[in-house]
Formats: structure tokens, C-alpha cells, sequence
């Protein structure tokens, strides 16, 4: 979620792609491009002292929705959510799975190294304790008159920098579980099916406190975005990841899928060299993480972090071409709306990371035009 580019995107063996030709693709597009909600993600606001500063930054630039994050102090957070709110902002809150409240006092974390944090274990979420602090946070939302438009439930918990279930190592040693049969063979095992299982209560536990709620029985569910990457990059980051496939078959069979609104999507494109094939690349990219959400039975999905990097001096920087990739994703997203149900797509981010941030050096980049074209 901070400040990490995931730039492998592999196809994915368990959903056939769309089928679209390099050529032609936007054939079929509509020539109005249809309601989409677009946002930005600024996490870890509540640790900043001039948060409201920032929002206000964000609803200048034309933006009229936000993905703010879950994490001690909670304090914190409602005063975010009360900024947002005040300068017009929806709310998408990502409560990730990962807290110390979560669980029993004293567990420690799985060590972090090799460039990858500490991170709880998925396994040891406690369901009670789950209970306790999000329905108790909810509950002093209700009592503000604070309303969030959505909820995200975890975020990336098929990969060891989210999930201490799976192991972390030297770069070049990571781990890559393509299906049952790899992740059986790992002594772990059994503590990350756990965690999964665990994960699955808790979406059922927060969604009958959302409905319960006197103002957030409104909010949309969403599940957790999922981390996407091939074998080669894994191995080279020394982290482990469930595939996406395998991901998306243990939260299926956790019931995830069947407790939801919406299915939370994670993607990173990769970018064609030739500009005339990237609506094609993007078009079968999202086709492939998009798989619950086939029109006209599925799920809707919401893209709760997608972007592209841009490196460059944060004074100095221009980048027109990044706003042609937002814009050429957009597009892409619009073809494909008679086949994938998108609700909505959260940009990352604001002004947090050097690489895909829109907001560097006090100014707005060139990019953030894609809001106010919206």
C-alpha cells in the first residue's frame, strides 16, 4: 500500500482472457464513456499533522473521492474522516487486517528484512477482538455523524509484506504458490489456510456491524485487493505471494465473495513499449483480476489502487505522458463495460510516494488534470 510499485503482471492460468485483438480493440468502446467513480488514495494520512491541509489539496484538484486507511491512532482517523467530510470528500476506508488491536497483547509480528516489513499473521486475527474495535469505531462514527461511502476489508493478504503467514528471504530466494499443490509442500502451510479461514470470519463479522450501523448500513463492502506479481518477480524480491488465481479460489471458498458488495482490485499495468498497443495490453490486463466481476452475474469491482510510475526531480518534474496512460486506462476500463462490472478506481497516490504520486514539491503534476477532465 506505501510506496512499493508492483511491475509484473502475469496472465493468469485460471481465467481465459477477453478476447481482444491488438488491432481493433477499441472498436466496441462506447462512445461516452460510462459513470465511473474516480478517486485517489492517500494512506497513512492520520500520522500527518497538516492532514487537513492535504485533503483540501485534493478536493482543489477536482478529486471528489478518497481511500483513506485504518491504523492506531484510531483517534486519528476520525478526524481525517471528519476532514474528508468537510471538504466534500467521499470516503473509501481500508481497514487492513494487520492491527495490533486485532489481537491479543504480546503476539510479535513476523520480522520484516531484505526490504519487506514486519507483518502480523493473518492466522492469529482474533474474531473477537475484531469485533470490539470495528464495531466500537463505527459505532463513534454513527455518534459524529460521519458517514463512509465504502469500507475495504484487508488489503494484499496473499503477500508476506501484509501477511506474516507467508515467510520473507535473501532477494533471489522468494517464494511463488501458483496452486494447492505448491503451498501444501510449504510447512507453512496450514497457518496460512488458517488465515484465510480467520479473514473470511471477519468479513462476515464486519459486514453484519456495516448493516447494523446506524449510518454506515449503507456503505459498500469491499474485499481486499489482491497483490499481483509473476514468479520471476517474486523470486527476485525475496518475499512469497499466493498467486492470484490461488488467492482468489481461498477467498471464494472462505465465503468471502458471497459476504461482499464489491470485489477490491489491486493493478499496476504493465505499459506497452508501442503506444497503439496499450489499450489492448490494459483492456486484457484488467480482464485478467477482474474475474468475479463478469456483467450480468458477477460481482462489481472496484480498483481500489492502480497507477504508473514516474520518476523524475519532484521540483522539476513534468508528466504529460503519464496523463495520456490515466487517460488511455480510463478508456480502457469504459471498453470494457459491456463485459466487467467496474464501479469505481482509486488512484495511487496523492503525495505519499516518490514514484506514483500526482502531488510532489507543493505543486499539482501535470497528471492530476485527469480529475479535473472527470
Amino acid at each position: 500500500m506505501r510506496g512499493r510499485w508492483r511491475k509484473a503482471f502475469p496472465a493468469l492460468a485460471y481465467l481465459a482472457c477477453l478476447p481482444l485483438a491488438e488491432a481493433g480493440a477499441q472498436d466496441a468502446c462506447p462512445a461516452v464513456d460510462p459513470p465511473l467513480t474516480l478517486g485517489v488514495n492517500r494512506t497513512n494520512l492520520m500520522w500527518e499533522t497538516d492532514s487537513a491541509d492535504i485533503l483540501a489539496g485534493i478536493a482543489g484538484a477536482g478529486i471528489g473521492h478518497v481511500r483513506l486507511s485504518f491504523s492506531q491512532p484510531y483517534e486519528n482517523v476520525v478526524r481525517t474522516i471528519r476532514e474528508a467530510r468537510e471538504h466534500g470528500l467521499g470516503v473509501l476506508l481500508a481497514i487492513g487486517m494487520g492491527q495490533n488491536s486485532f489481537r491479543p497483547q504480546g503476539l510479535e509480528r513476523r520480522p520484516g528484512g531484505f526490504g519487506l516489513h514486519s507483518a502480523h499473521r493473518l492466522s492469529t486475527l482474533d474474531p473477537t477482538l475484531f469485533r470490539r474495535v470495528v464495531g466500537g469505531f463505527l459505532a463513534r462514527l454513527d455518534a459524529e455523524g460521519l458517514v463512509l461511502d465504502a469500507i475495504e476489508l484487508g488489503n494484499e493478504e496473499n503477500w508476506s509484506d501484509f501477511n506474516g503467514d507467508l515467510p520473507i528471504g535473501p532477494k533471489g530466494e522468494g517464494r511463488f504458490y501458483e496452486s494447492r499443490a505448491d503451498l501444501a509442500a510449504d510447512p507453512d502451510a496450514a497457518n496460512v489456510l488458517e488465515g484465510f479461514r480467520r479473514y473470511g470470519e471477519a468479513v462476515g463479522i464486519a459486514r453484519d456491524l456495516v448493516r447494523e450501523s446506524r449510518l454506515q448500513q449503507d456503505a459498500t463492502i469491499v474485499s481486499s485487493g489482491l497483490f499481483t506479481a509473476s514468479r520471476e518477480w517474486t523470486g527476485r524480491s525475496g518475499g512469497a505471494a499466493l498467486s492470484y488465481s490461488l488467492a482468489t479460489e481461498l477467498l471464494r471458498e472462505n465465503g468471502v465473495f458471497a459476504k461482499v458488495d464489491a470485489v477490491g482490485v489491486h493493478l499496476y499495468p504493465g505499459v506497452p513499449e508501442q503506444p497503439s498497443r496499450r489499450m489492448a495490453s490494459f483492456m486484457r490486463q484488467i480482464g485478467e483480476v477482474t474475474g468475479e466481476c463478469r456483467a450480468g452475474g458477477g460481482k462489481t469491482c472496484w480498483l481500489t489502487e492502480w497507477g504508473f510510475p514516474k520518476e523524475g526531480d519532484a521540483c522539476t518534474l513534468t508528466d504529460e505522458d503519464r496523463l495520456r496512460l490515466f487517460r488511455d486506462f480510463r478508456r480502457s476500463v469504459a471498453c470494457l463495460s459491456d463485459r466487467v462490472e467496474i464501479g469505481a478506481a482509486y488512484l495511487y497516490d496523492w503525495d505519499d510516494s516518490r514514484s506514483f504520486s500526482i502531488h510532489r514539491c507543493g505543486r499539482n503534476l501535470p497528471s492530476a488534470e485527469f480529475f479535473a477532465a472527470d
